[in-house]
C-alpha cells in the first residue's frame, strides 16, 4: 500500500535516521543532520509539515522537502523556497518514488505563489523540474600572510565571545546586523532569537560575538573543514558574517585569522561591490562559483528587484532589452534617467529564450556570451544580475 501525505511530530524521529541513512551511504561518511540543519528540527506538526513523505506499507521510504521564507533585495521581498532534503532508501529506488515526492512538491510551489526556489542537487536530475545553476557567491581565502602584509595588525584589539542559545541580547545584535544587507533571507518573525540561534549553527558552523572594547562590532558564524558529526570550535570557513560598518569588515575577519591560526575563508556576495574591491587584492585567492540551483516562477519580479539594486551600484548603459521566455511571456528590462525596472512587454523580443536559458542568463554566474552568440551592449552592460543569499538560510 502507498500512502503520499505530509509528515507530522509524529514521523521526527524516522525522519531523522532516512537522511542521516541516506546521505551518509551517499556521501561515505558518518552525518549528523541535527547539527547540519538544527533549524528543521523542531518536534512540531509545523516544521515536520514542511516535508512530503512517501510511506510503502506504512514505512517512510522517501521524502522531499519544501521550505518557505522571504527573501528581501532592497526594498523587495520574495516569497522563496528550499526544495532539498530528498532521499529514498537504496532498497526503494527505481519504483518512481522520488519523482512522485518532487512532483508534489513542484505542485506546492505553484499553490503558494513562490516567487522561485533554491535546492542543491545535482543538475542532471532537477533540470527536468526547471532547476538551473544560477547564484554567484565569491569564496575569499585570507592567509596569514595576507593579514600581516596587507591589513598589517588590523583587528587587534578585537576578541570574539562564543554566543549562547539564551544569549537574546546577543542573538537581536545579530538579527537587526543581518537585516541591514542589501540581500538577506527574513528570519523568523515570532521567535527571531531561536531562529538566527538555530540558523547561524547551521552547517555544523558555532556563532561569534566580535568585541572591540567593550562593544560589539560584529559577529560570524563558523565552521570547520569535513566536519560531519557535532559542532566546530574556531572554525576556519566562515558561513555568515556581518559588521556595524565597513571600517570593521578587515579587522574583524583578520581578528579570526588570527585567532584560529590558518587560512581562513569567507564568502561575498555579488552585490558586495566595496568588500570584492577590499579584498581582490589582498587575498590569496579569490574564486567565483554557482551557489545553488533555482527555479524561478516570477522572472519578472525577482529581475526588477535585482535591476535595481544594480543600478543603485554602478552606472549602467541606458536602454532598453526585451527577453522572450518561453511559457511565461515577455519581460522588458530598461535603464533610464528615471531608474531600473523589469515589466512584463507585448514588444518583440530581442531574443527569446527557454526557461532554463532565462535563468542562466539573467541570474547565473556566467557572462551573457556564454548564453548568447553576439548579446549586445545592454546584456553586457547589465546582465548577470546579482543574485546571492546567504548560505545557512537552507531552511
Amino acid at each position: 500500500m502507498i500512502e503520499l501525505r505530509k509528515l507530522t511530530a509524529d514521523d521526527y524521529d524516522t525522519l531523522l535516521n532516512l537522511l542521516n541513512e541516506v546521505f551518509a551511504r551517499e556521501h561515505g561518511h558518518p552525518m549528523d543532520f541535527l547539527n547540519e540543519l538544527p533549524k528543521m528540527w523542531i518536534r512540531d506538526d509545523r516544521h515536520m509539515g514542511y516535508h512530503t513523505g512517501l510511506f510503502e506499507d506504512g514505512r517512510l521510504v522517501s521524502v522531499a522537502g519544501c521550505y518557505p521564507f522571504t527573501l528581501k533585495i532592497g526594498d523587495t521581498s520574495l516569497l522563496f523556497a528550499t526544495t532539498g532534503n530528498v532521499a529514498t532508501l537504496p532498497e526503494y529506488e527505481g519504483r518512481g518514488h522520488f519523482t512522485a515526492v518532487f512532483t508534489k512538491i513542484m505542485d506546492e510551489l505553484e499553490q503558494m505563489g513562490a516567487d522561485g526556489a533554491r535546492l542543491g542537487g545535482a543538475r542532471q536530475r532537477y533540470a527536468r523540474f526547471g532547476y538551473e545553476p544560477a547564484g554567484s557567491t565569491y569564496t575569499v581565502t585570507l592567509s596569514r600572510r595576507n593579514r600581516e602584509q596587507y591589513f598589517h595588525d588590523a583587528g587587534k584589539d578585537i576578541v570574539f565571545r562564543e554566543i549562547a542559545r539564551e544569549d537574546a541580547e546577543a542573538l537581536s545584535f545579530c538579527h537587526e546586523l543581518s537585516r541591514r544587507s542589501a540581500v538577506y533571507v527574513e528570519r523568523s518573525p515570532e521567535d527571531h532569537e531561536r531562529d538566527v540561534y538555530l540558523a547561524l549553527c547551521s552547517k555544523h558552523a558555532a556563532p561569534y560575538l566580535a568585541v572591540e572594547n567593550g562593544e560589539p562590532v560584529g559577529y560570524l558564524a563558523a565552521a570547520s573543514d569535513q566536519q560531519f558529526i557535532g559542532r566546530s570550535v574556531d572554525g576556519p570557513r566562515i558561513l555568515e558574517w556581518n559588521t556595524v560598518s565597513s571600517k570593521y569588515t578587515a579587522p574583524m575577519l583578520c581578528a579570526w585569522q588570527r585567532r584560529v591560526k590558518s587560512n581562513v575563508t569567507f564568502l561575498l556576495g555579488p552585490h558586495m561591490q566595496e568588500e570584492l574591491r577590499l579584498f581582490a587584492p589582498a587575498a590569496e585567492y579569490v574564486s567565483l562559483s554557482s551557489s545553488h540551483r533555482i527555479k524561478v516562477l516570477n522572472y519578472v519580479k525577482l529581475a526588477d528587484a535585482l535591476l535595481k539594486l544594480k543600478a543603485s551600484q554602478r552606472p549602467l548603459l541606458k536602454g532598453k532589452y526585451v527577453i522572450g521566455i518561453e511559457d511565461y511571456g515577455a519581460i522588458s528590462l530598461e535603464v533610464s534617467e528615471s531608474g531600473a525596472s523589469c515589466v512584463m512587454s507585448k514588444d518583440a523580443p530581442d531574443v527569446t529564450l527557454d526557461r532554463l536559458s532565462a535563468t542562466r542568463l539573467l541570474f547565473g554566474c556566467l557572462p551573457p556570451s556564454c548564453t548568447l552568440a553576439s548579446p549586445g551592449p545592454l546584456p553586457e552592460s547589465w546582465l548577470p544580475l546579482p543574485f546571492s543569499w546567504n548560505t545557512l538560510d537552507y531552511v
